[in-house]
């Protein structure tokens, strides 16, 4: 039914939102702590396994699940000079 549909899509686009979340919580992280590698994070009914992977260039990709949807995007995060930049960000297959 339409409602069903309607509710499905609601909470893909939540799940989405969860994960990017938790790869900007990775990117603040990184900002304070550039050897940080990842964490797993509870937030709410989700959980999100959070990587983050290399030397001055990084990969960083959080997965987070609720048991019904997973959701994964990933991003890279470059350092020079003391800065950090971020590119690239998309959703992952």
């Amino acid at each position: 039914s339409e409602l069903r549909k309607n509710i499905a899509t609601s909470h893909g686009v939540s799940q989405y939102q969860i994960t990017y979340g938790a790869l900007e919580n990775a990117f603040m992280t990184l900002l304070r702590n550039p050897n940080y590698t990842g964490e797993t994070v509870t937030l709410g009914l989700s959980t999100c396994y959070i990587t983050a992977a290399g030397g001055t260039t990084k990969t960083v990709e959080a997965r987070c699940s609720d048991g019904n949807y997973v959701r994964k995007v990933g991003a890279t995060v470059t350092f020079s000079l003391g800065v950090m930049s971020v590119s690239g960000i998309s959703e992952v297959p």
